[in-house]
């Protein structure tokens, strides 16, 4: 087996042409807010992966289609409106534990990729006499800004209450490019 070795300076090179550019970071040191611009927002119920059990949910997906990395915050805020464009009662569930809660810092997304968390909701009237709304979009809230996309939810509450969704903290998924997937053929990375 050969070995071939670098100089450092061309390996500092190169991984400096690796790294995705970066706009002017805030004081903080992080990369800056995305822009409603910069970002699309879908979710996909999974071909009914979150289905079952008088539940239903779907897979948030928030992809970067600008050109430097952006952070959007871990749990973004949604509201949601029916098929005639009324606001609905609709609130993230505040799970037990610390409370506001941990401070959390936003997730950084490289140009191309995403930001994937998952959102859940009782789907049926399981309490008796309780309270079902038809979600049919979701709007997302960025800067002056607004994002939307169909999630088409029927979400169910006790009666008397407003109805809830769990919401699962972002997390980036990596962006896929050849140079670094097994080659399932061979085994080996290409």
């Amino acid at each position: 087996m050969t070995r071939h070795f670098l100089p450092v300076g061309s390996v500092v090179l190169g991984f400096a042409a690796a790294i995705a550019p970066v706009a002017a970071q805030t004081k903080s040191g992080h990369p800056p807010a995305c822009a409603a611009n910069e970002l699309t927002m879908t979710f996909d119920g999974e071909q009914g992966n979150f289905n079952g059990m008088s539940h239903s949910g779907a897979r948030l997906i928030l992809r970067n289609i600008g050109t430097h990395v952006c952070t959007v915050p871990q749990k973004p805020q949604f509201s949601f409106q029916d098929a005639a464009g009324k606001i609905l009662s609709l609130r993230m569930a505040v799970l037990p534990g610390m409370h506001p809660g941990p401070v959390t810092l936003p997730v950084a997304v490289p140009p191309e990729a995403e930001a994937t968390g998952t959102l859940r909701w009782v789907s049926g009237d399981v309490y008796g006499s309780g309270i079902c709304v038809q979600a049919r979009t979701a709007i997302l809230t960025v800067g002056k800004d607004k994002l939307q996309a169909d999630i088409n939810a029927n979400v169910c509450g006790p009666a008397g209450a407003v109805p809830q969704y769990e919401q699962q903290s972002l997390h980036r998924d990596t962006v896929y490019t050849p140079g670094n997937a097994i080659d399932a053929r061979k085994g080996a990375t290409p």
